[in-house]
C-alpha cells in the first residue's frame, strides 16, 4: 500500500514536472516571437525616409520616450508632436503597405 502511494506520488510529480515544462517552452517560444516581431518594427520605423516620421516613432515606440520627451529631444513644442504622431502612422502604414482597416 505504501508502495502504491509512493508510485502515484511520483506519477503525479513528474506529469507536474512534465507541464511546467511544455508551459515554459510555450512562453520562451513565445517571446521569441515577440522579440522577432519587435525588431521587424525596428527595421520597419529606421527604414522610413522622412527623418521628422522616423524620429518621432524610433523614440516613442522604439525608446519609449513619451511624446513631451520626443517634443524635447526634437526641440518641438508638445502640440506639434501630438499633431505629427497620426500623420507618421499614417505614413508609417503606407510606406510599408499596411492597410490599417
Amino acid at each position: 500500500e505504501l508502495k502504491l502511494i509512493e508510485n502515484l506520488a511520483d506519477s503525479a510529480s513528474g506529469n507536474v514536472l512534465k507541464k511546467v515544462s511544455e508551459l515554459k517552452d510555450k512562453i520562451n517560444s513565445e517571446i521569441d516571437d515577440y522579440i522577432a516581431l519587435e525588431n521587424e518594427i525596428k527595421d520597419k520605423i529606421l527604414a522610413l525616409p522622412d527623418n521628422r516620421y522616423k524620429t518621432l516613432l524610433r523614440e516613442y515606440y522604439i525608446n519609449c520616450m513619451t511624446l513631451e520627451k520626443v517634443a524635447e529631444f526634437m526641440n518641438r513644442d508638445n502640440d506639434y508632436i501630438r499633431r505629427m504622431h497620426t500623420p507618421a502612422i499614417k505614413y508609417f502604414e503606407k510606406f510599408h503597405g499596411i492597410n490599417s482597416n
